[in-house]
C-alpha cells in the first residue's frame, strides 16, 4: 500500500501529473451528509499530482467508495479515487485521497476537503486503555513505534494514554505517580469509573513539574481511571523555503517530542 498499512490494500500508481480530474459521488457517498455539492454531486478540477487510485479497493471489506475520478482520457477514469475505511469501534477512519483539495479556500473544492475531515472526525474510535496499573509496579512508557509494542510505545504531541487501576474497599494513602522522562511537560488526570479525559477528571495535575503525583487519604473502591498527556506541540508555520520557489508548512520549537515523550506511571496503596 502507499499508505504505510493505514489501509491494508494495494493502491495503483497514475503516474500523472498537474491535471484535474472531476470527482462524481456516488449516491451512497457519506460525503453527501455534510454538502451537496451543487446538486449534481460532482466536484470540478480537483488537483492531481501522481496520486493513487483504488481499483481493488473490494479486496479489504469495509472499504467504502467516496469519490470516482471522472477523466475519460487516463486509465483511470470511473475507478476509484477517494476511499474510507474504519476496521472497528476501537478505531478511527483513515480517508485516503488520490487528489489535492486541500489547497483551496472556497467552492466545491473545499466542501471536498472539509467532508473528508468532518466524515473522519465523525469515526473516531472508543477509547481503549494501555493498561492495568498494578499496586507498586511501575509501567515504563518507553518504545518507540518501530518497536511495534503500542502497550508500552511512548506518548506523542497532544495524545492521550488510557489506563485503569481496580481500588480495593478500604484502601488508604493512595498514590498516583507520573513522572516524565525527558523533561517533556505531561498531565496527570484520575476520573472514577469513566476515562480520565482532561473534561471529564474528577483530579488533574496540569503544571510543568517533570514529577507529579496525586495522593488521597482514601478513595471510593472500584474502577479507577488514569490519563496521561502530553502538552507539547511543535509550532507550525505557513513559510517559504528553496530561496522562495515552494511553500509550506514548518516545524520549528520543541520538535523533539515528535518522536514520542517517555514516562513512568505507577499507583500504589496500602
Amino acid at each position: 500500500s502507499g499508505y504505510l498499512g493505514l489501509w491494508p490494500g494495494y493502491v495503483n500508481n497514475t503516474n500523472v501529473y498537474d491535471i484535474y480530474p472531476d470527482y462524481i459521488l456516488p449516491d451512497d457517498s457519506p460525503l453527501l451528509r455534510y454538502y451537496d455539492f451543487g446538486g449534481d454531486k460532482r466536484v470540478a478540477q480537483v488537483k492531481h499530482w501522481n496520486g493513487p487510485y483504488f481499483e481493488e479497493y473490494y479486496m479489504v471489506p469495509g472499504t467504502e467508495v467516496l469519490c470516482i475520478n471522472d477523466y475519460p482520457a487516463y486509465k483511470y477514469h470511473m475507478l476509484p479515487s477517494v476511499i474510507a475505511y474504519k476496521p472497528s469501534i476501537w478505531s478511527g477512519r483513515v480517508i485516503p485521497s488520490g487528489g489535492h483539495p486541500e489547497q483551496y479556500e472556497s467552492g466545491e473544492r473545499r466542501d471536498l476537503m472539509a467532508s473528508y475531515i468532518k466524515y473522519a472526525f465523525d469515526g473516531v474510535g472508543i477509547a481503549k486503555a494501555k493498561g492495568v496499573l498494578h499496586n507498586g509496579e511501575v509501567r515504563r512508557m518507553v518504545k518507540s513505534t518501530t518497536d511495534e509494542d503500542p502497550a508500552y510505545t511512548k506518548v506523542g504531541d497532544k495524545q492521550c494514554h488510557h489506563f485503569v487501576f481496580a481500588l480495593p474497599d478500604g484502601a488508604r494513602n493512595i498514590r498516583v505517580r507520573l513522572v516524565s522522562l525527558e523533561n517533556f511537560n505531561l498531565s496527570l488526570h484520575l476520573a472514577n469509573g469513566t476515562f480520565a479525559f482532561k473534561e471529564d477528571a474528577q483530579y488533574k495535575l496540569e503544571n510543568s513539574e517533570s514529577v507529579k503525583e496525586l495522593t488521597f487519604e482514601t478513595l471510593p473502591k472500584g474502577t479507577w481511571y488514569v490519563g496521561v498527556q502530553c502538552e507539547d506541540t511543535p509550532t507550525c508555520t505557513l513559510g517559504d523555503y528553496g530561496n522562495g520557489k515552494y511553500s509550506g508548512y514548518q516545524y520549528s520549537g520543541n520538535i523533539a517530542v515528535l518522536n514520542g515523550a517517555p514516562y513512568t506511571i505507577s499507583v500504589t496503596w496500602e
